[in-house]
């Protein structure tokens, strides 16, 4: 039923896409795909009970690599019908199966694949500002408290932080206006699984006084930043701008 095609081969070898081959050459994946190749029939045969659709990326995207991330897009679509998603879900986690083994194997050739998986909201991690609530409350003529909620399982770092390497909280004015001081509170001692020194973070809720030189400013607005941590890994910092009351 297969056929060996020299020349189809032939073409193959000399598409300028190809060049990146090498670097693929030592894995089982390079033996599949050439046993594929080099037993492909021409585009005019009719003894193909099936033809075979590449996963890997190439001058033009893989299909199989494009419908993926089609399916993923519209399973998360809010405007088709909830049955309908779930359907293009699980066509979608079909199709994610076939490129199991490469992309485990050599994920460079099968990016279409990847940014499916990134553009996936089961696989993307969550930004800082998803698991703080920043909210502001007025105490005086000249003073505010912004209280940070922090998600259980998620910490932030204090200001100042253990070391330059991490992203503190920071509060500031978005309009005009001037601080005249910012009381950042101590943080508490965390252990992480990546750092053999414990560092200086802020968990569970954390109150920042912010007292102005004067009245408080009207029509103003204060910019809170900060970056959340769990005890693996940081997420995506976050600026959140919050009205004064």
């Amino acid at each position: 039923m297969w056929r060996f095609e020299s020349s189809h081969a032939h073409q193959f070898f000399h598409r300028p896409y190809l060049s990146s081959i090498s670097l693929i050459f030592k894995t089982r994946v390079a033996c599949v795909i050439f046993s594929v190749l080099l037993i492909f029939s021409p585009s005019d045969s009719i003894e193909l009970i099936a033809r075979p659709k590449s996963h890997e990326d190439g001058v033009v995207p893989s299909g199989n690599g494009v419908a993926l991330r089609v399916l993923r897009k519209l399973a998360r679509f809010p405007d088709i019908a909830s049955d309908d998603r779930s359907r293009f879900s699980e066509a979608a986690a079909g199709s994610l199966n076939s490129f199991g083994f490469i992309l485990e194997q050599a994920p460079f050739v099968v990016g279409n694949a990847l940014i499916a998986l990134a553009e996936s909201s089961e696989s993307a991690m969550p930004e800082s500002k998803d698991v703080v609530k920043v909210t502001i409350e007025s105490t005086s003529e000249d003073t505010v408290l912004v209280h940070l909620e922090i998600q259980e399982g998620w910490h932030i770092h204090s200001n100042p932080p253990t070391s330059e390497d991490w992203i503190p909280v920071t509060v500031m004015m978005e309009t005009e206006g001037a601080i005249a001081e910012v009381s950042y509170p101590e943080g508490t001692e965390f252990q992480t699984e990546f750092s053999e020194e414990s560092i200086s973070v802020y968990r569970s809720s954390v109150e920042i006084p912010v007292r102005f030189a004067s009245e408080k400013p009207r029509d103003s607005f204060l910019r809170v930043g900060f970056q959340a941590c769990d005890d693996a890994t940081c997420v995506r910092p976050s600026t959140k701008v919050v009205a004064l009351p």
